[in-house]
């Protein structure tokens, strides 16, 4: 292995679909909102969105969408059903031994999501490990992936450089925002997104799960 990940002091995480395994809980959300005002949505678009922020994803999934009562009516019930589903949503085995890891190496652990900050939290209040994250960042109060503003915002807060950091991520999205912004990446094979589509961003490497993850720290 050509690198060795102790050598990083800051660790980035996305959230859904690479610590929250809320991938299934996602799709059926968006496609019974899409339902709900006429619209079908695959499997395979719903799943792509997946990391980017509501609004650019509504854009990418329904783009001849220009009824704003529509609009309102498929985020209302995109966040009820995603939110009765969310009681039900799990660390993906290994995930939470992960961090426990990380942190008593002494590393610095951020969050990198296209979730709003109010789903963030919630998800959080969810899944207890909250305290283990330095800092975080939604969709909602910066740019959304792949712009990789939420990253130099994350870099500046924890003071450490590109050469120091690394994103861990299951989605085209997590990896391009980690390529723009100049910082390696490791993507997560048990998401949204399949090996090859990850394979073309050319992250460090690919793993299929946290307990191959914790092998190599």
């Amino acid at each position: 292995m050509a690198f060795n990940l102790k050598d990083y002091r800051l660790f980035i995480f996305d959230w859904d679909g690479t610590l929250a395994d809320s991938v299934s809980s996602i799709v059926e959300s968006m496609q019974l909102a899409g339902s709900e005002i006429g619209e079908t949505i695959s499997t395979a678009d719903a799943r792509y969105i997946i990391g980017m922020g509501l609004e650019p994803a509504i854009h990418y999934l329904l783009p001849h969408l220009t009824d704003k009562k529509k609009m309102l009516k498929f985020i209302a019930v995109y966040k009820r059903e995603f939110l009765h589903r969310q009681t039900n949503i799990r660390f993906y085995p290994y995930a939470e031994q992960t961090i426990v890891q990380l942190h008593s190496m002494g590393k610095i652990l951020a969050i990198a999501t296209g979730k709003s900050r109010a789903g963030l939290t919630s998800a959080l209040e969810h899944i207890h490990v909250g305290n283990y994250f330095t800092t975080t960042r939604t969709a909602d109060e910066t740019a959304s992936k792949p712009d990789p503003k939420m990253l130099f915002e994350i870099m500046n807060e924890c003071s450490t450089s590109c050469q120091e950091t690394i994103m861990i991520g299951d989605t085209t999205h997590d990896l391009l925002m980690a390529r723009n912004a100049g910082i390696d990446c490791i993507g997560m094979t048990h998401g949204a997104h399949s090996i090859e589509a990850l394979t073309e961003c050319e992250p460090l490497l690919l793993l299929n799960n946290f307990s191959e993850f914790l092998k190599i720290l």
